[in-house]
């Protein structure tokens, strides 16, 4: 509430080969869809412009280009990644987004009096905090002789000395015990092995999906889009969406994408969150990857393993069949996955809804503070 937020919103990297009579025409364009772009070039008898814009205002360009230049003219975009939004003061207008109206991500805090939480506005925090030194810090202010300025704009700053530091810990080391301290490790880490340590971590794993990564990709619409401007980020999407289908399903998930036509590339297999990646070797096709597999986690009649396959590829579907698993179409996995999508947000939304019952129930039992207590 009392931080300054900025609107980002997706760029692309964009390159368009003209002829040069249409030059004008094209840096005009650029310019009025809030892009960028260097000076002109020359390759090949064709003008090439080369720049960045907004995601928004690229969407139709293609069209006009091939109008204007009779069919000459190629643009090529890439995600280039996220910067201020062109028109940030429009977007939020139309949105309309009142965050004190929000319930479900309220901007006010919980202080705890007597051993109960107390729900406290936002604008009533400063005259409840009961430490010294603790303040919202708004402009810069000058920092101890001995420390570095550090950035103050609207964050929460603690600014006591070093011998109150070193106090408020021995205080904490003989509440809780010696502090340990440990190297951070985010959460989704994405960590290597080979496929005989695939197979190892999933022993005694009974229900398994394999998924033909590029097969997906290119059967869904929203990826095959996104995949025409930029594979890889077509590829991590389609991980992202078997993350979350994966934590809500908790099978072993399998991902390949086969690398059959890159010259020397050798197997390697990640394990992104619970989900592992495959990416096969040179001249080894996700299809034979995913027919071994298969054999092999189907040929132990003792587990009794539920494998299913998740392709559109015919043939690989009737391999898959003779090794006792079962195929999903990549249009019937699709709405499996929407179905799971649907599911998961219903459960968040009924969480939240429990988080504010129960605020509202510690909020109403609590009695009012007293002036002293305020103070």
């Amino acid at each position: 509430m009392q931080a300054e937020s900025i609107l980002l919103e997706p760029y692309y990297s964009f390159r368009l080969e003209l002829p040069s009579e249409n030059v004008g025409r094209a840096m005009h364009d650029i310019e009025q869809r809030s892009g960028e772009f260097d000076t002109p070039g020359m390759e090949d008898g064709m003008s090439v412009l080369t720049g960045s814009a907004p995601v928004s205002c690229m969407r139709d360009y293609q069209q006009e280009v091939t109008a204007y230049t009779r069919g000459r003219g190629r643009l090529t975009l890439l995600v280039k990644g996220y910067q201020p939004c062109h028109n940030a003061e429009e977007v939020i207008a139309a949105f309309n987004y009142n965050p004190e109206a929000d319930m479900e991500n309220s901007p006010d805090s919980v202080f705890c009096s007597h051993g109960a939480g107390v729900v406290v506005r936002w604008m009533d925090v400063p005259s409840h905090m009961h430490l010294a030194g603790l303040e919202l810090e708004t402009e810069a202010q000058p920092p101890p002789e001995d420390e570095p300025a550090a950035p103050m704009t609207g964050r929460m700053i603690y600014s006591g000395t070093r011998e109150e530091d070193r106090e408020l810990e021995a205080i904490f080391t003989r509440t809780y015990g010696e502090i340990k301290r440990r190297d951070f490790l985010p959460q989704n880490t994405v960590r290597q092995l080979d496929k005989a340590a695939l197979l190892r971590e999933m022993e005694d794993v009974q229900e398994f999906l394999l998924v033909d990564g590029y097969n997906i990709i290119f059967a869904w619409d929203e990826l095959k889009s996104q995949a025409a401007v930029n594979l890889d980020a077509a590829r991590q999407a389609l991980v992202d969406i078997l993350c979350n289908y994966q934590g809500y399903k908790q099978c072993g998930l399998i991902v390949v994408f086969d690398a059959y036509r890159v010259k020397g590339g050798k197997a390697k297999v990640e394990r992104q969150n619970d989900v592992y990646i495959v990416y096969t070797e040179e001249a080894e096709t996700a299809d034979m990857y995913i027919e071994k597999v298969t054999y092999a986690l189907g040929r132990d009649p003792v587990k009794k393993r539920r494998v299913r396959v998740a392709t559109s590829d015919n043939l690989e579907q009737t391999i898959i069949l003779g090794h006792g698993s079962t195929r999903i179409s990549a249009g019937m996995f699709y709405d499996e996955v929407k179905r799971v999508e649907a599911r998961i947000s219903e459960m968040i939304a009924e969480q939240n809804r429990r988080g504010i019952k129960k605020r509202a129930r510690l909020a109403d039992s609590m009695p009012e503070l007293s002036s002293d207590e305020k103070k």
